[in-house]
């Protein structure tokens, strides 16, 4: 007997683009086919802190409101039965936020909520599992995800059992079978990436909208790279023996404008060591916005300060190798994690 479909949407509000992933899934809660997906620039975060990091503009909600009311209609011509989203960093940050995201879910009938940091690598680690053969164990991977006011590096947590323990797997799901996981949330993204270094290696006063940082000399990247260095924090113990696995997969999860993407578009790997980022940068320096348009990269103007980001990350936590897998977002993982989460008011709409 053919088991019954039913068509559900998972959108990311992220800080700088929102995106949206339309699929089919199965009666046993597995997407089959994505049906439709789309991304779009609104950017949050680069608002938030030119308002003095205190709130959002009417203009960028506006925005934002109008295009979640354009997805809506193309979920409703799928015939959508169920829509979630996940809305991140700078909806936790900003004073008007929830104010933006009650709007959106009493005037469009959808089911927006700011989730935490804990619930973003949820997420991610989801989106990344999605993304890799079945064959790859939960426990070796660690998922990463950045965006433009914050980073994820999530992995299975160990349940306070060693790794050969037969009730290691038992112990890191929950009663759902949700992945229980720990995260590294760090404070750092694209916009906190350019605006150090407009602010302190440049010695701005503040961050301003139309502030294009580039042309960046190779001499600027280093001192950016030491700066974020500098404030991140140390891993853990576990993080760091975890993150010296042989069989361990670490997945940087985005679509065309992450900062993964801005080294495959630099050197064509998709899968790199921290020598292939520095090799990125090497390309990128002392180059304009418009050498980034030309060549395709996503935010052209965000480039350097992303893959900056990128480099101060991978030497902070020692990652030895990282391969890019390029989704839409944290769209699936909203959807995986509410299908588990929220199955029966799924099955029933």
């Amino acid at each position: 007997m053919k088991s019954k479909m039913k068509v559900v949407v998972g959108l990311d509000i992220g800080s700088g683009r929102t995106k949206m992933e339309i699929v089919e899934m199965d009666s046993a809660g597995c997407i089959v086919k994505t049906l439709f997906s789309r991304h779009e620039a609104v950017f949050f975060a680069d608002d938030f802190a030119c308002n003095g990091h205190d709130k959002l503009s009417d203009d960028i909600m506006d925005k934002g409101f109008n295009i979640l009311q354009k997805y809506k209609k193309i979920a409703d011509s799928y015939g959508a039965t169920y829509i979630s989203g996940a809305a991140t960093q700078v909806f936790r940050l900003a004073s008007n936020g929830m104010k933006f995201l009650d709007r959106v879910n009493k005037e469009l009938g959808v089911n927006l909520r700011v989730v935490s940091q804990d619930c973003e690598g949820q997420i991610g680690f989801l989106t990344a599992k999605s993304a890799l053969s079945a064959s790859v164990e939960d426990r070796n991977i660690i998922a990463y995800d950045s965006g433009a006011g914050s980073f994820q590096i999530t992995y299975l947590s160990r349940g306070g059992k060693d790794d050969e323990d037969d009730d290691l797997m038992e112990s890191s799901y929950d009663e759902f079978g949700i992945p229980k996981v720990v995260v590294y949330g760090g404070h750092w993204g694209s916009v906190p990436a350019r605006e150090a270094l407009m602010v302190k290696i440049r010695k701005a006063s503040k961050l301003e909208r139309n502030n294009d940082p580039h042309p960046v000399s190779r001499v600027e990247m280093d001192a950016l790279v030491d700066h974020i260095f500098s404030q991140l924090h140390e891993p853990t113990d576990e993080l760091k023996a975890i993150l010296g696995g042989d069989e361990l997969r670490i997945v940087g999860i985005g679509e065309e404008t992450s900062l993964f993407c801005m080294v495959k578009n630099a050197i064509g790997l998709d899968s790199f060591t921290q020598e292939d980022v520095s090799r990125a940068l090497d390309v990128c320096a002392d180059k304009y916005t418009a050498y980034f348009e030309k060549h395709h990269y996503g935010e052209s103007f965000q480039v350097v300060p992303k893959i900056c980001l990128l480099l101060a990350v991978m030497r902070k936590f020692n990652m030895k190798k990282l391969k890019y897998a390029h989704t839409i977002g944290g769209c699936r993982g909203v959807i995986l994690l509410d299908s588990i989460a929220h199955k029966d008011s799924i099955e029933e709409e």
